[in-house]
């Protein structure tokens, strides 16, 4: 609900939506949580600050195929019936805990410009498509009025500012006079008008104020009061005020394109002086790759001794290397025949994916060396070692993809493009392995079977060329 509504307001509408849920097909149960989030059963789930103008409904379904219908008939039903809330129905997920995947922070402490900026931002991202529950969290402000003392007033009746603060808070919030214990819990006394909070604001300059020695003297007669518009929140970031603009995504739609179409709006759409940054599923994405990023080259020079360790060759080294590549050649092919998008999770296959090339043309040259050393010539080498390794090659990679295609498969939007990625990726490097290495081998070695047979012609032994 807008920032100020009152929790009757709220339970209210939160009650109304229950209760067509409730009538919906397939919906087992229904909890509703006013003025606060659910509780963390799932750790997806974002911290929600406790306000009154917040609820959250949890609703649990027969099956996962009913969800999508339940949320095109809320979305549907909080358009007529409940046109004052902002209703976003949404999966749970897997992934951080995002408020939207679609945010954009604005910085400042002008309210009104930043107010102003949202506005053309919020329109920017309705006309994108693939995009829902566009919203801002500064709200329209709320109404109020504002009690500015009369010192000199006050003073001639012998009451203070506090005394004034107090008569109002009596009225309206009440004061505490006492606890109540109730075995372990305690619940506050509080003494207020009949009215409370409900008070007519015509009423509140009526309200009486003393300072227990004084006669009571009506808040008119010591104050003037102003009505007042003014933002119901000020949320800040960097000791800055902020604004944020976010949106959901429909079904089947990424964030990135979404992110690329209104980056290209961003110059028109901000004035320069106004700070501003990506949230959401961008900033999530884009500190997870810097993590990946930075740690990459670690992994790289720990493959590279590796490799020199075991092979003691820069020649055997260049040859694994090239490898490397063909594990991206089919990934490209793979997620768009999936459908699915090239990020964090698919570049995350991509380099898990580095390891078992590697391991495949290792064991080929592992066995390319032995037949060699047992007096092979580089095309014999070659031939053997292909058609040893060729089966235990192939049948590791099947079962690498058996064992990926469960989360491939997966109705999870975390898991399957990691999954297509790797499957894709493994499939063409397997097949581009068993032809680049034979042939980058026979490039680089096919000399020495020259070099041999040439010594052999001056009589030299194969021990003697060996050690050469």
């Amino acid at each position: 609900m807008p920032e100020g509504t009152h929790l009757d307001e709220t339970d209210k509408h939160a009650r109304l939506i229950e209760e067509k849920l409730r009538l919906q097909p397939g919906v087992v149960s229904v909890a509703s949580f006013v003025g606060r989030s659910t509780p963390r059963f799932y750790y997806n789930l974002p911290d929600l600050p406790r306000s009154p103008h917040l609820a959250q409904l949890m609703v649990e379904t027969e099956s996962r195929e009913d969800v999508p219908g339940l949320i095109r008939m809320v979305r549907k039903f909080a358009y007529e019936e409940m046109p004052a809330a902002d209703v976003i129905p949404r999966f749970l997920e897997q992934g951080p805990p995002l408020n939207a995947p679609i945010e954009l922070h604005l910085y400042g402490e002008d309210l009104g410009a930043m107010a102003e900026v949202s506005e053309k931002l919020m329109t920017a991202l309705r006309a994108i498509k693939g995009t829902r529950n566009v919203r801002t969290n500064l709200g329209s402000g709320k109404a109020s009025i504002q009690f500015h003392p009369n010192d000199g007033a006050a003073a001639r009746r012998g009451v203070t500012r506090a005394d004034i603060a107090m008569g109002l808070r009596k009225q309206t919030r009440g004061v505490s006079v006492g606890t109540l214990r109730n075995g372990s819990e305690s619940i506050d006394i509080v003494i207020r008008s009949s009215d409370g909070e409900n008070i007519p604001a015509e009423d509140l300059p009526f309200i009486q104020t003393n300072s227990g020695q004084a006669p009571s003297v009506s808040l008119a007669q010591v104050t003037t009061n102003r009505p007042h518009w003014r933002p119901a929140v000020i949320t800040r970031k960097y000791q800055q005020r902020q604004v944020t603009v976010s949106a959901q995504l429909a079904a089947g739609y990424e964030f990135g394109p979404v992110v690329s179409e209104l980056e290209a709006q961003i110059e028109s759409l901000i004035p320069k002086g106004m700070q501003w940054s990506w949230g959401g599923s961008a900033e999530g994405s884009g500190d997870a790759n810097s993590s990946l990023i930075a740690a990459a080259p670690v992994g790289l020079l720990m493959l590279l001794l590796f490799i020199l360790i075991e092979f003691n060759s820069f020649r055997r080294l260049a040859i694994i290397l090239t490898t490397i590549p063909l594990a991206a050649a089919g990934v490209i092919p793979g997620l768009l025949l999936s459908g699915q998008p090239f990020g964090f999770m698919s570049v995350l296959g991509i380099f898990a994916l580095v390891g078992v090339v590697v391991n495949n043309a290792i064991v080929l040259l592992s066995v390319i060396d032995a037949r060699r050393a047992e007096g092979a010539t580089v095309p014999e080498a070659i031939a053997s070692g292909v058609s040893l390794r060729i089966r235990p090659i192939l049948l590791t990679s099947a079962t690498t993809v058996a064992g990926l295609l469960p989360l491939a498969l997966s109705s999870s939007p975390l898991w399957p493009p990691m999954a297509w990625a790797m499957i894709a990726g493994l499939i063409a490097s397997t097949f581009l392995a068993l032809l680049v290495v034979p042939a980058m081998y026979a490039l680089l070695f096919s000399r020495e079977d020259i070099v041999t047979d040439k010594l052999g012609s001056l009589g030299v032994t194969a021990s003697e060329t060996g050690e050469l």
